[in-house]
């Protein structure tokens, strides 16, 4: 009996000293984990190379695109030139995947790489290299027949390609290539909208396309000189209307004076085609010239037409005068005579008719260069009054 307690005794005390050891290596595994746990968070995030995914050339320059990189804090941009080293361009955030080397010089070569950066390494890129092509600043306005397009020189360029089409149009068309920095199309019909846009090359590479540059074509306003009245209030401008023009623009200047051409009249009516001009000083010469619009596009100028003002006294007649040029024809003296106070004209002469004539209907022709004095002679109140008119042939 004793005997048996005394078993019990030792087998009891082996399998405390089992479940005691089995406790201590779950503890020491768990341990294990905690700490392996504990040293893989933190384990350095490897930093990777950027990778270069395009060098082009843009309107605004070079412009150098990458991937990210693992691990990145933020990019650095350098660039060399061909026989330099290289310079620091900028440093970018990590979310920045692009830069635009806005310095760039049309005809210079460039090599690229970007490096990336965190706090505890660095790691570059592979170079890329690109010729560098600018963009020509193209313009376009309207001439008496044709839009003109021009162009600013580009460094380096050995050729131009100017393309254009109609708004509503897809794709495209080549109008011209070469060497010259203007584009004039004449073959284009009234009220015709077109764009236009230009890229410049260096022997078989090209640079970027600018933007679209638009133009409306507008025909240039025509002064009929013939129907342009001469009133004692003023003077009447008078023009053929234009097709696609919203209204026109009236510009004026005195025809001897210094002063240049200002725009002394808006007239917001297509339909419109004449102008009063009662701003005017007496026995003054001014000339006119007139632009159609619509919206921000302009015709061309008009012919210029210039027109004499005078107050006519019949008890003191001041003259009158006028410029044409040499072969020019201009209606009479009696239209702008009778306009003041319907005066009838019984004659008319010059007195040179080398320099300029007048015939039985008052119209008056220049000859040669130079100055005369032509008359026209009437009956205004049961009185006979001559009125003198100076002409001036160019």
């Amino acid at each position: 009996m004793k005997s048996a307690k005394i078993i019990s005794a030792v087998l009891a005390g082996l399998m405390l000293l089992s479940t005691a050891t089995a406790v201590s290596a779950v503890e020491e595994e768990t341990v294990d984990q905690n700490v392996e746990e504990t040293v893989e968070e933190t384990t350095p995030v490897v930093l990777t190379a950027p990778k270069i995914s395009s060098v082009k050339n843009t309107i605004k320059g070079i412009t150098v695109k990458w991937k990210k990189s693992n691990g990145a804090e933020k990019y650095v941009v350098y660039a060399k030139k061909a026989k330099g080293s290289f310079k620091k361009l900028k440093t970018v955030s990590a979310d920045t995947t692009s830069y635009t080397h806005t310095s760039a010089v049309s005809g210079t070569k460039y090599t690229y790489r970007i490096t990336a950066k965190n706090s505890a390494s660095s790691v570059k890129s592979a170079e890329k290299t690109l010729l560098c092509i600018g963009t020509p600043k193209l313009t376009a306005s309207n001439t008496s027949n044709a839009i003109k397009v021009t162009w600013k020189k580009v460094k380096g360029a050995t050729k131009y390609v100017l393309q254009y089409k109609k708004p509503s149009a897809k794709k495209y068309l080549t109008a011209y290539k070469g060497t010259k920095t203007s584009y004039k199309d004449s073959n284009i019909g009234p009220a015709t909208k077109y764009q236009f846009r230009i890229k410049a090359q260096i022997k078989k590479e090209s640079g970027a396309y600018s933007d679209a540059v638009s133009q409306l074509f507008l025909e240039k306003p025509t002064i009929d000189a013939n129907e342009s009245p001469f009133n004692m209030k003023g003077i009447s401008v008078i023009w053929k209307t234009v097709k696609g023009a919203k209204g026109y623009y009236v510009y004026r200047k005195t025809k001897y004076g210094s002063d240049a051409y200002k725009k002394i009249a808006t007239i917001a009516d297509a339909n419109k085609k004449s102008y009063f001009d009662t701003d005017v000083e007496s026995v003054e010469s001014y000339k006119y010239y007139i632009r159609a619009y619509s919206g921000s596009y302009k015709s061309a100028k008009s012919n210029v037409d210039w027109e004499v003002y005078g107050s006519f006294d019949f008890d003191n007649p001041k003259p009158l005068y006028l410029t044409i040029k040499k072969g020019q024809t201009y209606r009479d003296i009696s239209q702008k005579l009778d306009s003041y106070g319907a005066l009838p004209m019984m004659y008319f002469w010059s007195e040179n008719t080398k320099i300029a004539t007048v015939d039985s209907q008052a119209i008056i022709k220049g000859i040669k260069k130079g100055t005369v004095n032509l008359y026209a002679r009437g009956t205004y109140n049961s009185k006979n009054y001559t009125a003198k008119l100076v002409v001036t042939v160019k």
